[in-house]
Order: C-alpha cells, then sequence, then structure tokens
C-alpha cells in the first residue's frame, strides 16, 4: 500500500502532502464554478474552473452553491491533479478544519463510494493543531472562513461536548464591511475586499485601500471599517474562550489550559493584538498558522502505530462513515 496522503479540508483551502512531510505540498482554493453564458447562466458542458482559476475568473462565473460538491471536486483535483496520486490505491488522513458532522459523514462516503478510497483515518482539527505545537492538552481554537471554534483538548482527546462554535468567520467579516459600505453580496465584491483588507494590515500606515468594484464605482475601504467589522467577532471569539475555560473548570480535569490559535482568520494582526490585551497569551506561530491542523496529522500520520488505525473500505461497507468517526486520532 501507498505512502498516507494527509488531507486537511477546510471551508477556504484544501490543503494536501505526504505522511511526515513538514508542510502541505499543495493548497487548492476551496472554490468551484462554471463559465456563465451570454445569457447569464452555466450551461452544464461550460469550463469548469477551479481553486485559485476560479478565483481569479470570479466575477464571470456561476459558483457551485452544495458545499460537498465543492469539496468533492476540489479534492480530486488536488489528489489527482496536483499530488498525482491514483485516489484508489492511497490511504488518506483526513482532518476538516470547521466542517460540521453532517459534513464529515457526507465526505468520508464521498472519498470511499466516489474516490474508491482503500483506507481512510478522520483525525481531529482541533487535537492536530495541539500536537503540531508538542502539545497534548490545550484549548484549540480555529479561525477560518465559515466560522470560529473554540474546542478543550485533554491528553490528545477533543472534548467536542464543551466546545463552542460560531459562525463569525471570514465570510461574516466580508458581510459586516458589506453593510458598512453599502455594498451588494457578490463573489466579485468580496474578492476585492479580501485583498483589500490584506494589503491594508500588510500595510500598517495605510487608512484605507481603494476597491475596484464591478461597476466601476471608486470605493476605498476605510481601516476603521475594517476594525469595526472585526472587533465584533474578536468580542465574540473572547466570550467562547471565556465560557469553555469555566466549562472546563467546573469538570476539575483541566486548570487553566494553554490557548492554541491555528487558522488563516488569525494571520490578521488584530485578532491576536486583541487577545494579549484582553489578558490571553496564545500558543501562536504566524508563519504556521494556516497549516498546524495539517502538520499535527502529517506528524500523527507518519509514526508506525498509525497504519493499524486505517479504517478499510471493507469496514466502511458493513458499518458506514461511523467506523471511521469512532475510530480517529481525536
Amino acid at each position: 500500500m501507498r505512502k498516507s496522503v494527509v488531507l486537511d479540508c477546510g471551508s477556504w483551502e484544501v490543503k494536501a502532502g505526504l505522511a511526515g512531510d513538514c508542510v502541505p505540498r499543495h493548497g487548492v482554493r476551496t472554490l468551484a464554478g462554471r463559465a456563465m453564458t451570454k445569457f447569464l447562466e452555466a450551461a452544464s458542458d461550460s469550463p469548469l474552473f477551479l481553486g485559485e482559476e476560479a478565483e481569479a475568473r470570479v466575477s464571470t462565473l456561476e459558483l457551485y452553491g452544495d458545499p460537498l460538491s465543492v469539496l468533492q471536486k476540489v479534492t480530486q483535483a488536488a489528489l489527482c491533479d496536483r499530488l498525482r496520486v491514483p485516489p484508489e490505491s492511497t490511504p488518506l488522513v483526513l482532518t476538516l478544519s470547521d466542517q460540521s458532522q453532517a459534513m464529515e459523514s457526507g465526505f468520508i462516503e464521498t472519498l470511499f463510494e466516489c474516490f474508491e478510497t482503500p483506507a481512510l483515518l478522520w483525525a481531529s482539527a482541533a487535537a492536530c493543531g495541539v500536537f503540531s505545537r508538542g502539545g497534548v492538552s490545550g484549548l484549540a481554537a480555529d479561525g477560518g472562513e465559515l466560522g470560529f471554534s473554540v474546542v478543550p483538548v485533554f491528553e490528545g482527546l477533543a472534548l467536542k461536548d464543551l466546545a463552542r462554535f460560531s459562525d463569525q468567520g471570514g465570510a461574516a467579516t466580508r458581510r459586516a464591511m458589506r453593510e458598512l459600505l453599502g455594498l451588494p453580496a457578490a463573489p466579485a465584491v468580496d474578492f476585492q475586499l479580501d485583498h483589500a483588507r490584506a494589503a491594508i494590515f500588510a500595510n500598517p500606515r495605510a487608512t484605507e485601500w481603494p476597491l475596484a468594484l464591478p461597476d466601476g464605482r471608486p470605493l476605498e475601504l476605510p481601516r476603521s471599517a475594517l476594525e469595526e467589522a472585526e472587533s465584533k467577532i474578536v468580542e465574540e471569539l473572547l466570550e467562547d474562550i471565556r465560557s469553555t475555560r469555566e466549562a472546563l473548570a467546573q469538570t476539575g480535569e483541566v486548570e487553566t489550559p494553554q490557548l492554541f490559535l491555528q487558522g488563516g482568520a488569525f494571520l490578521l494582526p488584530g485578532f491576536e493584538r486583541r487577545l494579549h490585551a484582553a489578558g490571553e497569551t496564545p500558543n501562536f506561530a504566524p508563519q504556521n498558522a494556516r497549516f498546524e491542523a495539517w502538520i499535527g496529522a502529517s506528524l500523527f500520520a507518519s509514526l508506525e502505530s498509525t497504519a493499524s488505525l486505517l479504517v478499510p473500505k471493507s469496514v466502511y461497507d458493513e458499518f458506514g462513515a461511523d467506523a471511521v468517526l469512532h475510530r480517529n486520532f481525536q
């Protein structure tokens, strides 16, 4: 059997590489769409664009609305086109950074049924993130496109019953900025807001940044609007951290666990600065923020004992996705 491939499938990006690698070899933006015809609708035989190609053409595409379909197409591109491995003979170690339980089950079914994956191990993104920083216990805060999660991890076990989840992620930041600026909800507008937000934080002296809107209107994104939009999200995140700490204290199992940050949302300087101002001292490596869950899964996948935890397709055929979800590095 081939060396395991490690996949971290987030709502913003699918990261792929081989077990034991220090960083993922490829990342594909979780975006898919078909080119629109002159009638402003996409035909079934229209060209399909994925990842960065879809992002570059976002104003001319009809984007897929089903997250599971998008994830399936982007994962296929990551495995077959980028890594160039045959899915039907490649075992997978999988982590889903910010996806729901329904998404986890559906995607596991897709891997076995459509990709014919021979064996699969599901790993908790929270536990992998803590593991990547050399820990076994802590409070894992994951900031992604769909939202934030705060998951306590105790001796390698993710305590999901005490976890907190919020839908205030990157998409919510853009929505708040659109409302403040009176902009319509459109992929091309969101694309401009993402670039302007990154440019403002990359240039500390910048007080605003021009937006190239689809209708040609001249408009600039003020730093104040960006900070106002993000401050609400940080407040909610801090409340989730406090609530999770209180719930942990009541169990008597963990005292003042260290906070671990992972996910691309924490790359924005405003988040870490506000957490420090609130008295939190997170374990945070900005250079690896986007890859923490993947790195932890890669380390785990490289251990000799991991091979015995892989769930073969024959077991899935008999017991379904639950067989994978109940036997995992969590």
